[in-house]
């Protein structure tokens, strides 16, 4: 349902805190981002900078040096509510292995090309604090609520399940190279 008072114009920006700036600056600007804003402030010192990620939109970190920041939860602990990743988009899986290739040559460790989900194909990485990172190229859209077997096939689960601009009247097999 829309909100007919006003439409969302998207994400502003996401917030994260970082225990080193000049370490996560670095770590963005190897692969390609740039570090568009350092703002600092005082009472109490600390340092609020943005990273840009293409078309105009940026993610930013609270930097605040007298402190000692315990490091972000583990990716692979699902026991928890919250925050577990931040997906950055790309258009083609072409672009998702030259990512890839861009991540890696900059001495970051990145996870294979995943693609079980068969909707998108995805890469993940962390920061140095340990945040998780995906870049991800979607094969196609879905819409409504549709089972995943694990083995390629997708099952329909409402009615008007929608593929594209398919409608899914049973279920359909996808093979994919990633797994």
């Amino acid at each position: 349902m829309r909100n007919s008072s006003q439409e969302w114009k998207g994400v502003d920006h996401v917030q994260f805190a970082c225990s080193d700036m000049d370490r996560t600056i670095a770590f963005w600007e190897s692969i390609g981002m740039r570090c568009q804003l350092n703002l600092v402030l005082h009472n109490p010192e600390r340092n609020h900078f943005m990273i840009d990620i293409g078309r105009e939109q940026v993610i930013s970190y609270w930097y605040w040096p007298e402190k000692e920041l315990r490091p972000a939860a583990p990716v692979a602990d699902r026991g928890y509510a919250g925050f577990y990743h931040l997906a950055f988009h790309v258009d083609t899986e072409e672009e998702l292995e030259d990512m890839r290739r861009r991540v890696e040559a900059a001495g970051i460790e990145i996870s294979a090309i995943h693609g079980r989900h068969l909707f998108d194909k995805s890469i993940y990485f962390t920061d140095p604090d340990g945040i998780q990172f995906e870049f991800a190229a979607v094969m196609f859209s879905l819409e409504g609520t549709v089972e995943h077997d694990g083995n390629g096939t997708l099952i329909p689960h409402s009615a008007g399940v929608k593929m594209g601009n398919r409608t899914l009247d049973g279920p359909v097999h996808f093979e994919t190279k990633y797994k």
